[in-house]
Order: C-alpha cells, then structure tokens, then sequence
C-alpha cells in the first residue's frame, strides 16, 4: 500500500503507520478504545473548491 497523496517518506505502508500510529492511539483512547493495526480505517480525499479571503480591518 502507498500513500501517495499525502507526499510524504517513502510511500509504504510501514512509513505512513509510523508517522500516524501516535494519533491513532489518542483518537482511539479519547473514544475510550485500545488502538489495533486491524482495525478498518476509511481514508477520504477532497479537494477544497472555495476558499474566502480573509478578512482586512
């Protein structure tokens, strides 16, 4: 598996877990639940269409 949207390390799967393991781990202890590498992820691309300017005073 490659991460390539992400641009980041080498593209494996190794790289990209090691990177987001330490917020795996947080998400899933707020959720009060036990991380686990088995567990089903659902990754969402998008792209951002609208972005207003921000504001001048």
């Amino acid at each position: 598996m490659a991460v390539p949207g992400e641009g980041e390390g080498d593209g494996s799967l190794a790289y990209w877990l090691e990177g987001h393991r330490r917020y795996f781990e947080q998400e899933c202890a707020r959720a009060g639940r036990q991380f686990d590498e088995r567990m089903l992820l659902a990754c969402e691309k998008f792209k951002v269409i609208y972005q207003p300017q921000p504001r001048t005073a």
